[in-house]
């Protein structure tokens, strides 16, 4: 229950003692996963007049009661541990920045898909829009990546709009990154090898890091044949033809 003050008193009790023990020097306070937010007459109350989600497959929003309860533990925690980090998952229902201001300890996880969003300029928008909001509330800021590649048959791919999302995440105090089910999605090799290079220099040359990954995994010789396969993966998802599917329908969705 994120209204109810109690609430959060024993969870800055429990969060001491669990810092003090182990020196920890983050913590996350992430909201279950999309659903099950506390239905009290007083977290409704907190929450009507919070910000619609940009995400449509769940327009309600709970920054307002949410935001509050993890401004009350950093408040009380950062106190005794100034230099705590404090991770969260600003999600589906909390994408939204609040009302007011944040402690400056907190560091929202935005959850967004790059791949996606590179399908519409409006999308591209409304995430660049939110990164930048919150951006100017706290000292840093991350994101928690849904560029999915698994159970599709064609590398789900669009190189140019990944390394300009985490560019501008960056550049709006992006200091976290995480990739959700990465590492499982063999296709998807260059674009995990550009994200981790990226994460190295934010400034290096994208173009530069994919040529390198075609020579490193095909050879020189079968570099250009690679590279070709991987734009026209880029094009297939970005094509006419996939605006008449359900994913093209859902752009606007966090999956």
């Amino acid at each position: 229950c994120y209204s109810n003050k109690e609430a959060a008193d024993i969870a800055i009790k429990n969060i001491l003692e669990i810092v003090r023990e182990k020196k920890l020097s983050s913590i996350t306070l992430g909201v279950n996963d999309s659903r099950g937010y506390c239905e009290w007459e007083a977290c409704k109350e907190m929450d009507k007049d919070a910000r619609t989600s940009i995400f449509h497959n769940y327009l309600k929003s709970h920054g307002n009661s949410y935001y509050t309860f993890c401004n009350r533990i950093a408040e009380a925690v950062c106190k005794e541990f100034p230099d705590l980090r404090i991770g969260l998952l600003a999600y589906t229902g909390t994408i939204m920045p609040p009302n007011f201001p944040v402690h400056k300890n907190l560091v929202p996880m935005m959850t967004f898909d790059s791949v996606l969003e590179a399908f519409d300029p409006e999308v591209r928008k409304k995430h660049f829009q939110v990164i930048a909001e919150w951006g100017k509330l706290v000292r840093e800021t991350g994101t928690w990546e849904y560029r999915w590649g698994r159970n599709y048959l064609v590398p789900r791919v669009n190189f140019k709009n990944q390394a300009e999302f985490l560019r501008y995440l960056y550049d709006n105090g992006g200091r976290a990154f995480f990739g959700e089910n990465g590492l499982a999605d063999t296709l998807d090799g260059p674009k995990l090898y550009l994200t981790s290079r990226q994460l190295k220099d934010i400034h290096a040359d994208p173009d530069k890091i994919l040529e390198e990954w075609y020579t490193r995994f095909a050879g020189k010789a079968a570099a250009p044949a690679l590279k070709k396969l991987y734009r026209m993966c880029e094009e297939y998802w970005l094509s006419d033809e996939m605006k008449q599917t359900p994913l093209y329908s859902s752009r606007h969705y966090i999956y």
